[in-house]
């Protein structure tokens, strides 16, 4: 399939210098690009609020309700960061999954479980 966009000189300017820089064709840095974009929208939420973003995580969490998790907290952070997928729960939460397959035991997944909330709740 051959599909034309017109896109923004300024647009079409920095795709091109990414592409040069990365050293990949112009064609495959603009499929990668779909296609992350594509993987990335597959949750029930696209975009994070900026109170995840800037979430820089508590400082008793680890130590009062899961202690297993005190030596984890980058991880944990991370999780939340950079979800590799998010699913809805039962209960209207959302949860940030990712694998990690080192950790000090084994592979394991994080799941943090979260919900959105208007700041100011």
């Amino acid at each position: 399939m051959q599909i034309t966009i017109d896109l923004p000189p300024d647009l079409e300017q920095d795709l091109i210098r990414q592409a040069a820089q990365s050293n990949i064709p112009l064609q495959t840095l603009i499929l990668q690009a779909l296609r992350q974009l594509i993987q990335s929208k597959s949750g029930p939420t696209a975009q994070w609020s900026e109170v995840i973003l800037s979430y820089e995580g508590s400082p008793d969490f680890p130590t009062t309700r899961h202690p297993e998790l005190v030596d984890q907290q980058e991880k944990l952070l991370e999780t939340i960061a950079k979800p590799e997928q998010i699913q809805a729960g039962d209960t209207g939460e959302l949860l940030a999954i990712r694998f990690y397959p080192q950790t000090a035991l084994t592979s394991k997944f994080m799941v943090v479980a979260y919900r959105e909330v208007s700041k100011g709740v």
